[in-house]
This record gives structure tokens, sequence and C-alpha cells, in this order.
């Protein structure tokens, strides 16, 4: 409106009805005038992916792969240094808080990957409005988890120290003072995983790759930083929760980039969201569980130095993940969103990602299991070599398998049916305790090993038949798909 029309308008107004109501009508126009300006500023958000451009796939997959290659990097070179610093001992803690971390911060509700499937789905049917509910919902639930986990973790310690671990009477005190240390981290790595899930949905990989591979690799050299105060296990569990709050608050500042609207929780969502998430959580939980179970197992039937033997080549060769999670990572939002969009080119994309983990992974595969012995001599010595070189070549073809197994796991995820790999879970998880603490007991950290090939390997023909029969063979959309849950 033109600043004459403005006055004309007022001054007839003042004529009609009086200076009051002409008042009233400049407050009126004050305010809109006003609305239009911050309207009409450049907003702060990040614009929402609305068609999913190969191209942005592969340059995003690259950004996912340096996120989680370089902490590889990084433990290549901490991890003897941990050791050393250390001893067997205090490092086979280290390497359980890792462990009891990651599988607690797993704990979510599943809310971390809803939040994915559910942004990247809004996005798709071009509801970017939905998405400041579902933030919301998820750092509000995923929080109060945290706290309940992390304080769980805090009053147990003492009996995961005394009863559960082969703990040395001169370390126990220790340990627990560590423990309850570390859970201070939980409600970070909790909430983290939602934020983590909301940046991949948008796609924003370049932000996220910095956080990652920033947060990887400095759980790994504070540790070292923090052993120069005092060789204890005390100061490196400290400087692990600081950098995991540190990273937390990062991931806060780009989210609230990221999102267009308020983060204001909605009970419609939070239903919906829970639904789905809830078999999520059964799904990543007992895979994660089974993934960290050996560690426990050596823990409690064989030794802390079992641990540190069976975990040095496991942390290196399980890093082999990076490959398949770093395509993942990318193609899970990506799934969510053709599926709604383009079915034909939800299925392209899967049958793409399978011969390409392939071929990436063989190579180094190959290399690990023929070369295990010397390549773990000149990394970690030759003590723990002679103990771990079968381990580390029968994981690393169990690590292959396991990549493989990947696509159609998350497939099944993105088109809202968790609920298939969740019951596959259920009934592969008693088995697997049971063949694993028998061979663990018979055959020592060889059999541990032998025990995750066998299970990755029955896990990974199932998940291929399921994506097909469910997902692949299926008409409609992921909308549908997600109704059968519900």
């Amino acid at each position: 409106m033109q600043p004459g029309a403005v006055c004309a308008r007022v001054y007839r107004l003042r004529r009609i009805a009086g200076a009051d109501q002409g008042r009233l009508f400049i407050e009126r126009l004050t305010r809109a005038g006003r609305e239009a300006a911050r309207s009409s500023r450049p907003p702060r958000t990040i614009v929402a992916m609305t068609r999913i451009d190969p191209s942005l796939l592969r340059h995003n997959v690259v950004l996912n792969f340096l996120g989680h290659g370089i902490p590889l990097l990084a433990a290549l070179a901490a991890v003897p240094l941990l050791i050393r610093g250390l001893g067997t001992e205090r490092f086979g803690i280290v390497a359980l808080a890792w462990a009891l971390v990651t599988m607690v911060g797993l704990l979510d509700l599943g809310l971390g990957r809803a939040v994915t499937q559910l942004v990247a789905a809004a996005l798709g049917r071009g509801g970017e409005h939905r998405v400041g509910a579902l933030v919301g919902n998820a750092c509000v639930v995923t929080a109060g988890l945290g706290l309940a986990f992390g304080a769980a973790l805090f009053l147990g310690s003492s009996l995961l120290v005394e009863h559960v671990l082969q703990v040395p009477d001169w370390l126990v005190r220790e340990a627990v003072a560590a423990i309850r240390i570390l859970s201070l981290a939980v409600p970070a790595a909790m909430i983290g995983n939602s934020l983590r899930g909301v940046l991949e949905a948008y796609q924003w990989f370049v932000p996220l790759t910095v956080v990652r591979a920033s947060l990887g690799t400095l759980l790994l050299l504070a540790p070292i930083a923090a052993m120069q105060v005092s060789p204890s296990l005390e100061p490196v569990m400290w400087a692990m929760v600081v950098v995991r709050w540190l990273a937390l608050a990062v991931l806060l500042v780009l989210v609230r980039r990221a999102t267009p609207a308020r983060w204001t929780p909605d009970a419609i969502e939070l239903r919906s969201m829970v639904t789905l998430g809830g078999w999520m959580t059964v799904s990543n939980a007992m895979a994660f569980l089974m993934l960290y179970a050996d560690r426990l197992v050596i823990g409690s039937l064989l030794s802390l130095e079992a641990v540190t033997w069976y975990a040095a080549p496991a942390e290196v060769i399980q890093r082999l993940a990076i490959v398949p999670a770093a395509m993942m990572g990318v193609l899970f939002p990506a799934f969510s969103q053709l599926l709604v969009e383009d079915r034909d080119a939800a299925r392209g994309v899967y049958r793409r990602s399978r011969p390409t983990i392939l071929a990436l992974l063989l190579p180094p595969v190959v290399v690990l299991a023929v070369f295990a012995k010397p390549l773990l001599t000149a990394w970690v010595g030759p003590e723990i070599a002679a103990r771990s070189a079968l381990v580390a070549a029968i994981l690393a073809v169990g690590g292959l398998i396991h990549g493989l197994a990947q696509p159609p796991f998350h497939l099944l995820q993105a088109a809202g049916r968790p609920d298939i790999p969740a019951r596959l879970h259920l009934v592969e998880a008693p088995l697997y305790v049971g063949y694993l603490l028998w061979l663990t007991a018979h055959f020592g950290i060889n059999g541990t090993a032998a025990a995750w090939l066998l299970r990755v390997s029955i896990s990974a023909v199932a998940l291929h038949w399921l994506a097909r029969r469910f997902v692949l063979d299926q008409p409609g959309s992921a909308q549908d798909a997600s109704e059968a849950v519900r």
C-alpha cells in the first residue's frame, strides 16, 4: 500500500468513525507493516530439499564417509597410546565405556531414527510445518530418557563392576567412579542422536560431517590428553563427558538454524512418533546389544585382559562399518522420501547400494583377513597380535557380511516397517546369546568372533528376503506401509 493511500484512508476513517477508530486502524497498520518487514527478510532457516538429486546423494555419501573415516584414523593412532598409558585392565574399562554409551544412547524409544524418517517423509509431502513439533517432541522425550538411563547407570555402577565384570580388586573402586562419571554423558548422547537425525533428513551433511568427525576424534584424543593429568580412569571419563556435551551444544545451534518452525511438542505427532519409534527401539537396541554383547560376555566369562585382546582388533575392524554407515546415513532419509515420491527410484537406489558396498568393503576385508597378524604386530605389538590375529580375520569377514545387511535393514525402517527387523532380532537374540556363551566358554575369544560371524550371516540372509517380500515387491507408498504398523 502506498503512503498516500494510507494517509487518505486514515483521513476517511477519522471523518467517518472518529479519532479513536482512526488511531486503532493506524496501530493495526503499524503492526501489519512490522510483520511484513519481518517476513521480507531472508529467512535464517535452510531450504528443505524437496527432490532427491543423485549427485547430491553421492556428494553427501562422500562427506558422511569422511565423518566416519577421520575417527578411524584417530583410532589407529590413539588405541595403542591408550593401551600403553592406561594398561590393559584400565583400557578394558575404557572400551566398555565406549560400548555402554553407544548402547544406552540408542535406547531412546527409537526417536533418533523415527525423527529422520518422519521429517524426510514430511518434506517429501511438502509438510515442513510439522518439523518443529517433531523436533520438540524428540528433544523433550530424549532428555527425560537420558536423565533416567544416566541415573540408572550411576546407581548400578557398583553392581556392574563388582558382580558382572571380572575387575581386579585393586581397580574396583576406580572403575566404579569412572562409570558414575560416564553416566553424565548419557543425556547428551541421547539428545544428540535425535538432532543428528534431523540434519540427516534435511541432507545437510557438511556441518554434520564436521561434528561427527570432531566428536569421534576427540573421544579418542581427549582421553590421551587427560592421561597427562593422571594415568587413571577418572580424568579420562571426565574428558569423554565434556566432549559429548560440547558436541550437543553445536548440534542444538545447527538444528535451530535448519528447522523453520518453533520446537513446540505436539501430542498427535508424539503418538505417531512413538508408535514408529517403539519398534525401532526394539530393533536398534537388540541389534546393538548383540553387536556389543561379545565384550560383556568376554569380560564376565574370561577377563579384562581378554576384552583388550578382543577389542583391539574389533574396534578397528568394526570401523569397516563406516562404509555402509556413510551410505545409509544418506540413503535412509532418501529412502523415506523416495518411497513417498517415487517408489521405482527408491528400488533403483536400493539395488545399486549393495554392489557398491561389496566393491568398497571387499579389498580391505581381504587384506585384513590375510595379513591380520603382521598388521596387528606393527600396530599393538606381538603379544596382543599373537592372541588376536585369528579374531581379526574372523571379524573382518563378519564385517563384510554385516555391511551387506544394512541396505535391507534401513529400507524396511524407511518404509515404515521397523516391526519386521525388530521381530527378527527378537527371535535371533536369545539364540545368539546361547551359542555366544557356549563358544566363548569353550574356545575363548576365537569362539566369540565365530559366534558374531554366524549371527551376522543369518541376519543378512533373513533381512534381504524380508525387504524383498514386504517392500520391493509391494505396491503403494511408505504411508501405506506404515499404516500396517499402527
